[in-house]
């Protein structure tokens, strides 16, 4: 069998299976490559603190008023905000049954409280388990069908990479004749003809971006994957580190978190996201991760401290990171583009609904050869 023949037939039965996923895919993915930016557009009564005049209350101050809002049934374990602007602090409360099928039975609860620091006013509860954003995710990453919709949807997209390189095979031409007419869509011809052309030219030029964003895709949705990347990148088996614990043995400092936020203040680079693990766990530390560049994961610094103390328990700052960790650390900007800033947002979201229009271009060619053979 000719390779063409083969890639054709390939091409085809692998189209047939993932088609409806990869439009999926391509739809949600496609929104949220300018999830954060649509966010405060959309949200602006959320993230814009109202009357921003002061200093902002301490962290424990606005914690307890996001407490108070949400009651004793829904701890808060999670804070997010970026100091030296006038933005809400938003803290999050979350509750998962890992014995849950599908999403809408996975979590039980997922809120977010919308404080303004300046005030401690509540600007808003969002039920955040049926926020629009969080939705559209849950559907890219397991199409609310839990772990099931999980393999899926990952699998969906090894498909889609092998259906790009059999595409790539049916493309290429023959002859420097047969190449003229595959870099530009004969818009004058018939619809059957300019749907093939679409399908064919289309492909051809975002063949590279959608591989690349593809591949990413494969190793934020493997395990396995991201393991063996890391072993690569870093060429030695990751050394084993304790488990890094808060200590209950000690006495408990009512304002711990006042010297942990006094701490963090006090780091030579500390602007950016702050995303605050605050876990109900009793060893658990809390844990603030800096995100320096709050459009990407590329810089980033962690420290940890004792919940109970506000002693420093570890720290690995922005410097520390080694050229491996970070280039780990770029696949889900890869993915929606973000690496190449708003450039490559625009091109991962162009490639991303032009992916999802493959299944159906290339299903109306299948339908259109079927009723020419009958």
């Amino acid at each position: 069998m000719k390779l063409k023949k083969l890639a054709g037939k390939i091409h085809l039965w692998l189209g047939m299976t993932s088609g409806l996923v990869v439009f999926i895919l391509g739809i949600t993915g496609a929104t949220f490559c300018f999830e954060t930016e649509l966010r405060y557009l959309i949200y602006a009564n959320r993230y814009i603190a109202d009357s921003p005049k002061g200093k902002p209350l301490p962290l424990r101050v606005l914690k307890a008023k996001a407490q108070e809002a949400l009651g004793v049934g829904h701890p808060v374990m999670f804070a997010l905000y970026k100091p030296g602007t006038n933005e809400t602090y938003r803290f999050r409360s979350s509750k998962f049954n890992s014995e849950g099928i599908t999403y809408f039975t996975r979590i039980v609860y997922y809120r977010t409280v919308y404080v303004n620091p300046f005030t401690g006013h509540i600007q808003y509860i969002e039920n955040s388990k049926w926020e629009f954003f969080q939705t559209v995710l849950q559907i890219h990453n397991e199409l609310l069908l839990g772990e099931a919709g999980h393999q899926i949807t990952a699998w969906a997209t090894v498909i889609f990479v092998v259906m790009l390189i059999t595409g790539m095979v049916l493309w290429w031409p023959k002859s420097k004749a047969a190449a003229k007419q595959r870099f530009s869509v004969k818009w004058k011809a018939k619809w059957r003809r300019v749907n093939y052309d679409i399908h064919n030219v289309g492909g051809f030029y975002i063949f590279l971006l959608a591989l690349v964003i593809s591949i990413a895709g494969i190793f934020l949705a493997f395990e396995t994957v991201r393991k063996q990347v890391k072993l690569a990148v870093t060429s030695s088996k990751p050394k084993k580190e304790l488990p890094t614990l808060s200590d209950t043995t000690g006495s408990v400092n009512p304002k711990a978190l006042d010297l942990i936020e006094r701490n963090i203040a006090q780091q030579p680079a500390h602007s950016g996201l702050y995303m605050v693990s605050l876990p109900e766990a009793k060893l658990a530390p809390v844990v603030f991760t800096i995100m320096h560049n709050p459009t990407n994961y590329l810089q980033k610094s962690q420290f940890f401290f004792d919940k109970y103390t506000g002693k420093q328990l570890k720290a690995k700052p922005v410097e520390q990171w080694t050229g491996a960790e970070n280039f780990l650390n770029m696949f889900y900007d890869i993915h929606i583009g973000k690496v190449l800033g708003t450039t490559g947002q625009i091109l991962a979201f162009i490639a991303s609904l032009f992916c999802a229009t493959l299944p159906v271009t290339g299903f109306y060619i299948w339908w259109g050869r079927k009723k020419k053979k009958a």
